[in-house]
């Protein structure tokens, strides 16, 4: 009796591959420059076959090393010790980021720098996490070794004062990704005293940054790190903002400093992020939103807003807005609204958007808009509504986006 062929079943007309060249395809999506859409493909390789399983098990592990403790610290070096292939880790998490009340405890930050700067020469992304104000400025100065980074990520990191912010970032002269959480340094009491310190900064080497993120930080800290941004002329090349607005301050500097940068970096500038959950009433966000504009963004493709009360009043300065864009060049393609807390829709307010958005006219490559909520009463409110106005073209159920309702 034949006994059956031993290995995995090809479909008819299948070639099998040596395994030299699935090891080579593996390698290749390693080293892509984009780290997200890497891990992503190397993650669905590792899941296609029992033999590739070892190959992207490899460079998965070297995607990633974690120092949110003194002990993690002491391990993650003699783990690097014990094993070399953790000298190729792209990405670095650098200290403890649930209560930034205990930034102040963590001396040992200072010493990473040093210790990992020279070994870890392929890290592209660090994120630190609430780095205390004690450490003395030659820790911005080692932390400069990390040539190789694209993307830095400062959570509840506290400084002596906006130069020393500055200094850290221009420190990495290849930075395109810039992500700011929960900043802190003084307030400046004379007035315009910080703007002059961004002044100062022309000096430095500049920034080709290309992705802007600022969020639940003080309305002096966002002003700051914008003005710094202006002034060190940096924000020429950046296409992608995202700016969470505080509650309307006495002289809205938030939204002047953010007109501002619109205006900058508008020639470049393709997708707009704005979040509005610190913001307390309606009448607010469409104030910030009255004092946008988008007449210099001629690439500007995708506009997406959190937490904006669906009153018709933001609505209406939301279509506004995107009303300034240039008619005869207009390239937007999507609108979205996210809402993740309990909102009440009484109506259908997106029509005067709806009917800005459908003259082809005006922007003929415009594909999507759509609404997505966190909450089942939300949906069950909004359907209904969108059914009535015939606008409902599409409904998704998604475990981490919510539920997304599409009507264009």
């Amino acid at each position: 009796m034949p006994t059956p062929a031993a290995g995995p079943l090809l479909p008819p007309g299948a070639a099998r591959l040596p395994p030299e060249l699935c090891d080579q395809v593996i390698d290749n999506v390693a080293g892509y420059y984009d780290l997200h859409d890497s891990v992503r493909t190397l993650l669905a390789c590792s899941l296609t076959c029992r033999s590739w399983v070892g190959r992207a098990r490899r460079h998965l592990y070297r995607f990633g090393a974690v120092a949110k403790t003194r002990t993690q610290f002491a391990a993650l070096l003699q783990r690097l010790e014990a094993q070399p292939g953790l000298l190729e880790t792209r990405v670095l998490d650098v200290g403890y980021d649930r209560d930034p009340a205990q930034a102040p405890a963590q001396t040992w930050v200072g010493t990473v720098p040093g210790a990992l700067a020279r070994r870890l020469a392929h890290v592209r992304r660090l994120r630190l996490a609430c780095v205390p104000p004690v450490l003395h400025r030659s820790f911005y100065v080692v932390l400069a070794q990390f040539r190789a980074l694209t993307g830095l990520l400062l959570h509840g990191c506290a400084f002596p004062h906006v130069k020393d912010f500055a200094r850290l970032v221009l420190g990495f002269r290849s930075l395109v990704q810039l992500y700011l959480s929960r900043l802190e340094w003084p307030v400046e009491r004379k007035a315009g005293a910080h703007a002059v310190a961004c002044r100062g900064m022309k000096r430095m080497a500049q920034l080709r940054l290309e992705v802007l993120n600022i969020t639940i930080s003080p309305p002096h800290v966002m002003v700051d790190a914008c003005n710094w941004l202006l002034y060190t002329s940096s924000g020429s090349s950046l296409h992608t903002i995202s700016i969470d607005f505080p509650a309307v301050e006495p002289r809205a500097l938030v939204p002047d400093i953010v007109a501002r940068l619109l205006r900058t970096c508008g020639p470049t500038l393709r997708n707009l992020r704005m979040r509005f959950d610190s913001v307390l009433t309606a009448a607010d966000c469409a104030q910030i939103l009255c004092g946008l504009s988008l007449e210099e963004c001629k690439q500007f493709r995708t506009l997406s807003t959190r937490a904006l009360p669906p009153d018709q009043i933001c609505i209406d300065a939301l279509t506004n807005l995107v009303n300034t864009l240039p008619s005869d060049t207009s390239v937007l393609e999507d609108v979205s609204f996210w809402y993740h807390g309990k909102h009440y829709f009484q109506g259908f307010p997106w029509t005067a958007l709806d009917q800005a958005l459908s003259d082809k006219t005006k922007h003929p490559r415009f594909k999507k808009l759509a609404v997505t909520v966190r909450q089942s009463e939300d949906a069950a409110i909004l359907a209904p509504l969108l059914y009535a106005a015939g606008k409902l073209a599409l409904y998704e159920t998604d475990s981490d986006h919510g539920e997304q309702f599409r009507f264009w």
